[in-house]
């Protein structure tokens, strides 16, 4: 557990301009945004096509289609970019 020392230690290094750019290098959230992104843009895309197949078939939607169809505007909403 941390003491109040600690918790001052850690206040002064946070204010540390080489600290802070050295944890910027180590960081992981270009890979993981990329990977947001990407999923997010192939979601779109399958249900779009999912979507556009029901339109050509002439096929009502079913409660799987608006499920999913509400699932991807909850990603999209959710989405903090």
């Amino acid at each position: 557990m941390a003491t109040g020392r600690d918790a001052i230690e850690m206040f002064q290094m946070s204010r540390d301009p080489d600290l802070l750019r050295e944890l910027e290098r180590e960081t992981h959230k270009p890979l993981v945004l990329g990977t947001c992104i990407t999923l997010v843009v192939l979601v779109t895309a399958a249900v779009t096509l999912r979507l556009y197949a029901r339109r050509v078939a002439k096929v009502r939607l079913q409660a799987e289609d608006w499920t999913i169809l509400l699932a991807m505007v909850r990603i999209w909403s959710t989405l903090d970019l």
